[in-house]
């Protein structure tokens, strides 16, 4: 179950990337988008790499049609958030 942090985290990345035109979602699917990021962040615990959880969430998230963004902007996302 995700942490209130990561719940906060996946909603700041996702009005980011879709602020960004960086990922399309289905139509209404922020909110579930955002959650699924943040579980399955916090499904893949400590011992994973951010950007690759992040990246790996994104791709398999089912509210995300497309995702035009890789692991070096998804960088710079995380950092602008910082």
């Amino acid at each position: 179950m995700a942490t209130p942090f990561l719940v906060g985290f996946s909603q700041r990345v996702i009005v980011r990337l879709l602020d960004e035109r960086l990922v399309d979602l289905v139509p209404g699917g922020e909110t579930r988008a955002m959650l699924y990021v943040a579980n399955a962040l916090a499904a893949a615990g400590e011992g994973r790499q951010l950007l690759s959880s992040l990246e790996k969430a994104l791709l398999e998230c089912p509210e995300v049609n497309e995702l035009f963004a890789d692991r070096d902007t998804l960088k710079v996302v995380v950092e602008w958030l910082g």
